[in-house]
């Protein structure tokens, strides 16, 4: 649990559902590695909303660039917070 990583997503400026998705998996990653596996379910409960909203927030916060998603066969979906790290130019 991070609340470095939280303390970051709430300066992004974004709509609700979008920041609140962001925040939740913030708060969840591993300070070191930056990572964290909820399930879309945990996601949508946390967040109070629906599951198909909380994937649209991902997939948007994916193509934004505020999380990664690493998806491995046969195990659960890893977010990876990339909030504080600087991308190459």
């Amino acid at each position: 649990m991070s609340l470095h990583h939280e303390n970051l997503a709430w300066e992004i400026e974004l709509p609700a559902l979008k920041k609140v998705v962001l925040l939740a998996i913030a708060r969840a990653a591993h300070l070191n590695n930056r990572e964290c596996w909820p399930s879309v379910q945990h996601l949508a409960f946390k967040c109070g909303m629906s599951e198909s909203a909380v994937r649209g927030a991902i997939k948007d916060l994916t193509e934004l660039g505020w999380i990664e998603t690493l998806k491995v066969p046969g195990k659960r979906t890893v977010y990876r917070v990339m909030l504080g790290v600087e991308v190459p130019a």
